[in-house]
C-alpha cells in the first residue's frame, strides 16, 4: 500500500511503537506498519545525532503530497 492509501484507509486510528519507532494499525486480522511524519523525523534525528551523512527513503514515489519527504528534510535541517 502507498502512504496515501494507508492514510485514507485508516485515518487517525494508528499508534506508535516507541521501541521500534514505527506507526502501526491493527484491526482484527489486519496489521499495517509504516513510517509517518513523526517516526520519519525521529529516525532522521537519530541518524543525524550519530553523525551519519544522509538518509534513505524507500518508495519515495508513494509519498502523499511529499509530507514524509518534507518531514525528513525539516528534521535533517536542509
Amino acid at each position: 500500500m502507498s502512504y496515501n492509501q494507508i492514510t485514507v484507509s485508516i485515518r487517525n486510528n494508528t499508534a506508535i511503537n516507541a521501541t521500534f519507532v514505527a506507526d502501526y494499525y491493527s484491526a482484527g486480522t489486519t496489521w499495517i506498519s509504516f513510517d509517518g511524519t513523526q517516526t520519519i523525523s525521529t529516525k532522521i534525528l537519530y541518524a543525524k545525532a550519530k553523525g551519519l551523512l544522509g538518509y534513505f527513503g524507500w518508495q519515495i514515489a508513494q509519498d502523499d503530497n511529499w509530507v514524509l519527504s518534507q518531514a525528513a528534510s525539516r528534521a535533517w535541517g536542509a
